[in-house]
């Protein structure tokens, strides 16, 4: 455990500003990072960076290995003359800066990156190392088998290809040769772009926080070509997947359909296939979050036909017999402290910081059991957050409170100011009020605590990341302009961080 006290960001890749219509590797990275490091922050935390469906959500996954190629920078391809301007005329990339358009987004990246490829000449050391890897080389084969199909996921496809075998991967080496190096370009490019962030990351005095997705889609390349992986009956069909009971934001819980691993079968090879996950994840990032940490103790099964998560029961996963080899790694658990006692006793007896998110302190104080959450609790060992992608902005969140229930929060807050020693004026100024909720999270004892950045910015304008429970083409979208980082707002972290020693 790193008792240093830090402080970071979080801020998804396709949040990031940029005229290509989504967040990207290249010059506005740069900036956030300037303004991190200015703003005496020392990391960034990012959603994860894998392939996604059309549909964005970074937590459904087309791919476990396969990168994002939609935050190729394409100013970058411009710079090394892989595209020039002309390839850009009369393209629009989005309706709106501040929110991303994926339908477009897709169709118009993946016309101008099939340009640079063409242009390329693959003699780049990423692209050596990215032909010979086995799970590149497994994603570049079903990508090239969902474009044949029209982009389908692989249970629509025809039926030559719908079934795996040696035959379909010949195929596609033989047959498909262009449209599957280019395939494996784009993980190279990816791989050349991240390496120069990562570096200028490095050279400010910033670290890289980046999460692994628990569960992948049942569209993606490992459901198709290694069933064996999951849960599932002789025909190789899932017979339960993936959701969480009912809570806070659902009263009928969450249905999110992920296939569940077979975790009787992995543990046959000391669970190789994750831990080539968590080896690579440690590729791009200094610390590595294993999001819903709490599926390595339990997972809820849902029916795979069941209409909603009423219907699930909790089966067990690897427990303690998976970290056995993994306790020296900087990994981080994302147990946000909402689980029964059995699986928060599990997550403590590990040495990993857990997760916790002081929002709920506040906004639900009718529920005894969520106190902890407040800063005067949280423990050292931790990544605590104000709220995280799933918590609505504290600003938006205060405004929604009726006067009566606004009242009980101001004497949360009073009360924990007098705990932490934080000054106090007697207020319900909302903006008084929200200010001082993060005063409180840096005034804690946690040695890690995270803004989000919509927090950060501290506007009433700002939409939350996600709205769990929900499908809209507002979740995951969400973005920023440059013109939104004003000097006002470095100064006052600066101030934050330094008065409570938690300045790089």
């Amino acid at each position: 455990m790193n008792n240093k006290k830090r402080s970071g960001v979080l801020l998804p890749l396709f949040s990031l500003p940029g005229k290509y219509g989504i967040g990207s590797l290249g010059q506005y990275c740069k900036k956030f990072i300037d303004f991190l490091s200015e703003s005496k922050f020392s990391y960034w935390e990012v959603l994860p960076i894998n392939m996604t469906n059309i549909e964005g959500s970074p937590y459904n996954l087309v791919d476990a290995f396969g990168t994002n190629y939609l935050y190729i920078d394409i100013d970058e391809l411009i710079k090394e003359g892989l595209l020039n301007s002309r390839d850009i005329k009369g393209m629009n990339f989005c309706n709106d800066a501040r929110n991303v358009n994926y339908p477009l987004v897709f169709e118009t990246h993946r016309k101008l990156l099939f340009k640079a490829y063409k242009r390329d000449n693959l003699k780049s050391k990423y692209f050596k190392e990215c032909i010979n890897n086995k799970e590149i080389k497994e994603y570049a084969i079903y990508m090239t088998l969902k474009e044949k199909n029209n982009f389908k996921a692989w249970y629509d496809w025809e039926l030559e290809d719908r079934y795996y075998c040696k035959e379909v991967e010949e195929y596609v080496l033989k047959n498909e040769e262009k449209l599957y190096l280019f395939y494996v370009w784009t993980q190279a490019k990816f791989k050349e772009q991240w390496d120069k962030i990562h570096d200028y990351a490095k050279s400010k005095n910033i670290s890289l926080v980046g999460e692994i997705s628990h569960f992948l889609g049942y569209d993606s390349c490992q459901m198709y070509m290694h069933p064996e992986l999951f849960l599932v009956d002789k025909r190789n069909q899932i017979t339960h997947v993936s959701g969480f009971p009912k809570d806070e934001f659902s009263n009928v819980g969450q249905k999110w359909g992920n296939p569940l691993y077979d975790w009787n079968y992995m543990k046959q090879d000391n669970y190789k296939w994750w831990n080539r996950r968590i080896s690579e994840a440690f590729f791009y990032f200094d610390y590595v979050k294993l999001n819903h940490f709490r599926a390595f103790y339990k997972t809820y099964a849902i029916p795979f036909r069941a209409k909603n998560a009423l219907k699930g029961e909790y089966i067990d996963g690897p427990k303690y017999d998976f970290f056995e080899d993994k306790l020296d790694q900087n990994l981080i658990s994302s147990d946000l402290g909402k689980y029964s006692e059995d699986i928060s006793k599990f997550a403590l007896s590990l040495p990993y910081p857990v997760c916790r998110t002081t929002i709920l302190g506040y906004v639900s104080f009718e529920r005894k059991e969520f106190k902890k959450f407040l800063p005067s609790s949280l423990p050292i060992n931790s990544y605590s957050y104000l709220g995280n992608h799933d918590n609505q902005p504290i600003l938006l969140a205060l405004k929604d409170l009726n006067e009566e229930d606004l009242l009980k929060v101001k004497e949360i807050i009073k009360e924990e100011c007098t705990k932490l020693n934080v000054e106090f004026v007697d207020s319900t100024n909302i903006k008084y009020l929200a200010s001082k909720t993060i005063e409180l999270l840096f005034a804690s004892n946690a040695n890690n605590v995270t803004l989000q950045f919509q927090d950060v910015l501290f506007s009433y304008s700002e939409r939350r990341t996600n709205t769990p429970g929900t499908v809209s083409s507002l979740n995951w979208s969400h973005r920023f302009l440059s013109s939104d980082l004003v000097k006002s707002t470095v100064n006052k972290f600066i101030e934050l961080n330094q008065k409570y020693n938690r300045s790089i």
